[in-house]
C-alpha cells in the first residue's frame, strides 16, 4: 500500500542559498516528515540512503541529515552528465533494510528525480521507498512509482481522479 502524504513543507528558493532561512525550516519541516513516516525504532535501524542531485540537492541532503541525526544516514549524491569531482556514482550500493530517498526541492519537469533513479537502477537500486518535493508532484513526470510520498500537491495521471487538495492529509492508494 502506498501512501501520498499532502502537507505544507514551505518553500527552497533558488538557488538554495539565497534565502537560507527559508530553506532551513523547509528542510526541519521534510525532516519531520520523514520522521514521522518512519519512526525510530526496529524498522529503520538500518537508516535511510538519501539520494540527491546536483549542488541544491547536496545542501539539503546535507541540512536534512542534520535533523535525522538518530538514524543512520548515507547522503548518495547524484553527479550530472559531464560532473566529475573526487568520485563517481560507482559507490553506490544499497544497504540492506535502508529506506532510499529522494528528495527534491521542486520538479519542473521530473528530469532531475528521474536521472536519480535512473542512476540507482544502474546500481541495482530497484525500490524508492520516499519521494520528498517541497512543491507539487505531477505522476505523468515520474517514470517509477515510489513506494511513498510527501509533497504540496499531487496531481495523478488517472483523469478520473479529482485534484488532491487537501494539505495534512494522508492518502492511502492500494
Amino acid at each position: 500500500m502506498s501512501k501520498i502524504i499532502l502537507t505544507t513543507l514551505g518553500h527552497i528558493q533558488y538557488p538554495v542559498g539565497s534565502n537560507m532561512n527559508e530553506t532551513i525550516l523547509a528542510v526541519k519541516n521534510m525532516a519531520e516528515a520523514i520522521k514521522e513516516l518512519y519512526p525510530l525504532h526496529e524498522n529503520v535501524k538500518y537508516g535511510f540512503n538519501l539520494f540527491v542531485r546536483g549542488s541544491s540537492g547536496a545542501i539539503i541532503g546535507g541540512l536534512i541529515s542534520e535533523y535525522l541525526s538518530n538514524y543512520p544516514i548515507r547522503i548518495c549524491h547524484i553527479k550530472k552528465d559531464g560532473e566529475s569531482s573526487h568520485h563517481s556514482d560507482k559507490y553506490l550500493t544499497n544497504r540492506e533494510a535502508a529506506k532510499n530517498i529522494i528528495i527534491d526541492d521542486f520538479i519542473s519537469t521530473g528530469r532531475t528525480i528521474n536521472s536519480i533513479y535512473d542512476r540507482m537502477k544502474e546500481n541495482e537500486i530497484n525500490i524508492v521507498d520516499l519521494l520528498i518535493v517541497t512543491g507539487t508532484i505531477y505522476e505523468s513526470y515520474l517514470r517509477f512509482k515510489p513506494l511513498n510520498i510527501i509533497c504540496e500537491d499531487y496531481y495523478p495521471s488517472d483523469k478520473s481522479m479529482n485534484y488532491i487538495d487537501q494539505t495534512e492529509t494522508m492518502l492511502e492508494i492500494a
